[in-house]
């Protein structure tokens, strides 16, 4: 909690133009964001995947525990969609395959 807190504090000064009133998503240029979770938390890029025809997800986690799931748009705007601390590395499987 305390997590989320620090990273919209941290966003929201860089945000402040772009968010609303209303309880919006975190957003702001992909590289500042990325920078703000580096340089407060720690976290690198672990994984990404594509949702949709425009929409880049990445998962950003630190050697902490600390883990950020983001949504980048085409035109390089993004949010931060949830984050949370504890965040455990499973081992790879093969779907299919029994262990």
């Amino acid at each position: 909690m305390k997590k989320l807190l620090a990273l919209g504090l941290g966003l929201t000064s860089l945000l402040a133009p772009i968010t609303s009133v209303q309880a919006a998503p975190q957003c702001g240029p992909h590289e500042k964001v990325i920078e703000a979770l580096d340089e407060r938390f720690q976290e690198n890029r672990q994984a990404l995947g594509l949702a949709g025809q425009s929409t880049v997800v990445e998962l950003f986690v630190s050697s902490e525990g600390t883990w950020t799931l983001t949504t980048t748009t085409t035109a390089g705007l993004t949010c931060v969609v949830a984050s949370g601390e504890a965040w455990q590395a499973m081992p790879k499987q093969v779907a299919g395959l029994e262990s």
